[in-house]
């Protein structure tokens, strides 16, 4: 018969005994006490009388679940163990709104775990992450998938097989995908969207990059404008820094700009090469297609 060993601790500085019911005794329990387990080793199981947060590796839980090993980088919590976990979506955290009974759930956070090959080979695992209505007193919830993390690292919203890195999809529908700034004006400025890093180099070696540039039509107030401005350059080396500079801008009026920041034209195009004619202009170096001008105003086009 397997026998239970029971301790009562009056534990040091609380004003009650903290105490485990089993069976019919005792026949009454503390109103006052907390609720405290602590192993050989120090950690510590504790359950806080006037809030009912619980802390473990912590004697002052300030949420409902408090976790804490100390100054250490450590794994919290493990969900599975040496038996894979079973294919299907698997919830780790699930949200019900507060006011309806039952399974209201209106978020929620889970693995979709898989086979590479089915029910066996590797297993392949999906973060998932669900959002929705909790449904009323006799609707249940809709709480559906809205993002997903895959088993490459693709990043998916609205889509649950992304195939790149970060894959947006609305359906077959007209949308807008991302929206940057908001209620207030974004600072004056260049104001980077895209940064495209060389993958060799650490640190910020950018070669190209696409930026709105913005201001106002009256010094920090007034209408706001804004300059779409296109940048390359070369990423340096393990000394020099990038050297991505600007290249093009379509500005507020719609004007496109190639090598001026001040196109006055629906097109401008700055610093065309000089030849005296397409045989000089073909020796330089340039190919059938390309532009330039002969010192008299008159682009020409390479044949």
């Amino acid at each position: 018969m397997k026998k239970i060993l029971i301790t009562a601790l009056v534990l040091a500085g609380f004003s009650a005994t903290a105490q485990v019911k089993v069976g019919a005794n005792p026949t009454t329990l503390a109103t006052d006490a907390n609720f405290q387990v602590e192993a050989t080793d120090g950690t510590q199981f504790f359950i806080n009388k006037p809030n009912g947060n619980v802390g473990i590796g912590t004697t002052t839980p300030d949420t409902k679940l408090h976790l804490f090993n100390g100054n250490v980088a450590s794994n919290f919590v493990t969900l599975g163990g040496t038996q894979r976990v079973a294919d299907g979506l698997n919830k780790l955290l699930i949200f019900n709104h507060g006011y309806w009974t039952g399974n209201r759930e209106v978020a929620s956070i889970g693995v979709l775990t898989s086979s590479s090959v089915s029910g066996s080979g590797t297993g392949l695992g999906n973060l998932v992450f669900n959002t929705g209505t909790s449904g009323n007193g006799d609707g249940g919830s809709t709480s559906t998938e809205r993002m997903r993390i895959d088993t490459n690292g693709n990043v998916g919203i609205g889509t649950p097989t992304p195939d790149t890195k970060l894959h947006l999809f609305n359906g077959n529908v007209a949308s807008n995908f991302v929206t940057l700034g908001g209620t207030q004006r974004v600072a004056d400025g260049l104001n980077k969207l895209l940064i495209f890093n060389h993958g060799y180099w650490t640190g910020n070696r950018e070669v190209a990059s696409i930026g709105v540039l913005t201001s106002s039509s009256a010094g920090g107030s007034g209408t706001g404008l804004g300059n779409l401005v296109f940048n390359t350059g070369t990423s340096g080396d393990g000394d020099g820094g990038s050297t991505s500079t600007e290249r093009m801008r379509i500005d507020q009026g719609g004007n496109v700009g190639i090598g001026t920041l001040l196109p006055t034209s629906k097109l401008q195009v700055v610093g065309l090469p000089v030849h005296a004619s397409n045989a000089a202009a073909i020796t330089a170096g340039l190919t059938a297609g390309a532009f330039y001008h002969a010192g008299d105003g008159i682009v020409r086009v390479v044949f």
